[in-house]
């Protein structure tokens, strides 16, 4: 076997060996603490207790409560209808899952993968800026009226979305996807009482909303590069394939003096 694929796999196995052995690790010294114990001092025991009443793996979970078509378009996406001429819309859901792909790739030191996850979070970062703005804004103005006490419009049946991630981002997009949510109904609470233009809140929400979809549709378009960084120092075929497709990238994302938040973590 090729010495480049034998550092890939190298490289893939020692992710998963340590994967591994962190979460064991970490069910050990919640289900059984000697035992953990005796493993950490370089001893083996055998276990008493039946692994079936062991815990299972640690996830996290919760809901979260959406009021706007919106908002739950941009939860779900859409799935391509090639008959009907529909095409695909990512959306939360998939975002979540082709974020926690390229966090697997960074692992395996991929840097076109953490390329894609450095601009993620920058794109995400942005975007919670803008909604926190645009909340500030339309609080402001619906406090501003002299007499009146106006409530924030709501849906009559809100929809509680189950939302369990592997990837970090899915949460993070999760928890701006909410507060979009609600700058929606003070925009059109806004927009209702006279408050605000047609166009200013077209212009609040739309844009808003097509922040997401490129949010999502960036995390869709990465290809699978299948380079490490030790292939793009030694510059072999497989480096130079890449960059030919792909284009090359920052030193300091080659040198890995800039790295994503998450990929490691």
């Amino acid at each position: 076997m090729p010495q480049d694929n034998v550092t890939e796999l190298m490289l893939a196995q020692e992710c998963q060996d340590t994967e591994a052995e962190g979460e064991s690790l970490l069910l050990d010294d919640i289900a059984d603490p000697d035992t953990a114990a005796t493993r950490a001092s370089g001893h083996t025991a055998k276990a008493d207790t039946d692994k079936s009443q062991r815990p299972g793996r640690i996830i996290t979970k919760g809901q979260i409560q959406i009021h706007t078509r919106t908002a739950y378009e941009l939860f779900y996406g859409r799935k391509t209808d090639r008959e009907n001429g529909v095409v695909q819309i990512v959306g939360l859901v998939m975002f979540a899952s082709l974020t926690n792909q390229l966090i697997t790739l960074c692992r395996v030191d991929d840097p076109y993968a953490e390329a894609v996850l450095i601009k993620v979070e920058k794109l995400l970062s942005e975007l919670e800026t803008r909604i926190d703005d645009l909340k500030s804004q339309f609080e402001e103005v619906l406090q501003q009226v002299e007499g009146m006490d106006i409530v924030f419009h709501e849906s009559v049946h809100p929809v509680s979305v189950p939302i369990t991630f592997a990837s970090p981002y899915g949460f993070i997009a999760a928890r701006c996807l909410v507060k979009f949510d609600r700058v929606f109904l003070h925009a059109y609470s806004a927009k209702h009482a006279g408050l605000i233009s047609k166009k200013a809140w077209q212009e609040s929400v739309i844009r808003t909303r097509s922040s997401f979809r490129n949010l999502f549709q960036l995390a869709k378009h990465y290809h699978f590069a299948g380079v490490t960084r030790s292939d793009l120092a030694a510059n072999n075929a497989k480096a130079r394939d890449a960059i030919a497709k792909y284009g090359e990238l920052s030193e300091s994302i080659l040198q890995g003096t800039q790295r994503s938040r998450f990929a490691r973590s």
